[in-house]
């Protein structure tokens, strides 16, 4: 126990809550990271102009409000999330030679979804129309939707819709949390699949918590209309670790499944997405990434 000494002090003994407190403190935080989510499974968004939109949007939440620029997600890093996972720290953790084998087993089911996608559309590539904003947690959290009413241009003589395309995209990220659940990898581990609804986050409050005031006030005018950004085709699917940037300024990818038709050239498409990600400028970002990056 704490005792205090002839000056009025107090100091800590053996049982002292200052040594042990500490310790335990530390032990704590270190299993609170060791129990996070450190990888995922994404989408990129990297079309020229659904990127152009979406930084005009984090623009006019900084006009709107300077304090909330620290709440802005890079324009590269911009995706969507399918998973998110727990395979280890470090450069190279035990956990990705799993994770790779489970995508390797998991790559012929999703190509073919995407194929029967293809055959829908009279052979033309999936992809995805980004319209409208929406918030949640208060207006702590600010996204681009993915609606169910849209239709991608290149898929207006098809009859494809959003709803199709994230019909499949929600068969594709059950299979894969399945999977990695079954390993004990998915995040959080040991409990039901919360689902997914596709969204890019453009800013969230907890990568500044100062911040948090200033984009509350900002995105109930910014979500105030709907606005078509542009359509993303679906290229691959990127296992990425989440406190670790690439060149192009995204996440480091450890391995991806390519959702191109067999007789396309994925790694021409990969060089060309990385250089127009190069490209762009960066918007305002803290530090390192987290897991509240890529929810």
């Amino acid at each position: 126990m704490s005792k205090v000494s002839g000056d009025g002090k107090r100091k800590s003994g053996e049982d002292g809550r200052t040594g042990k407190g500490k310790a335990a403190g530390a032990a704590s935080r270190g299993r609170q990271r060791q129990e996070s989510a450190d990888h995922f499974v994404s989408i990129r968004i990297d079309d020229v102009v659904a990127l152009d939109g979406l930084r005009k949007v984090q623009e006019a939440v900084v006009a709107i409000e300077p304090e909330a620029a620290p709440t802005l997600i890079a324009i590269p890093k911009i995706h969507l999330t399918l998973c998110v996972l727990r395979l280890g720290r470090g450069d190279e953790p035990a956990g990705i030679a799993a994770a790779r084998r489970i995508l390797d087993a998991a790559a012929p089911g999703i190509q073919a979804v995407m194929a029967k996608l293809r055959d829908a559309a009279d052979g033309v590539q999936p992809a995805i129309r980004l319209a409208g904003l929406e918030s949640f947690r208060n207006g702590q959290v600010l996204f681009a939707q993915v609606p169910p009413w849209a239709r991608a241009a290149t898929l207006a003589h098809s009859s494809l819709t959003n709803v199709d395309v994230i019909g499949a995209l929600q068969e594709i990220a059950a299979d894969l949390h399945a999977r990695f659940d079954a390993e004990g990898l998915a995040f959080p581990p040991q409990q039901p699949w919360a689902g997914f609804t596709p969204h890019c986050t453009l800013a969230k409050s907890r990568t500044s918590v100062k911040a948090r005031p200033a984009l509350c006030r900002a995105v109930p005018r910014v979500t105030q209309s709907i606005t078509v950004f542009g359509d993303q085709d679906l290229v691959a699917l990127d296992l990425c670790r989440m406190e670790a940037v690439d060149d192009d300024g995204y996440y480091a990818t450890r391995a991806s499944i390519s959702l191109l038709h067999s007789e396309s050239k994925p790694p021409a498409v990969m060089s060309a997405r990385a250089a127009v990600a190069s490209a762009l400028p960066l918007v305002l970002e803290p530090g390192v990434a987290s897991h509240a990056d890529v929810v």
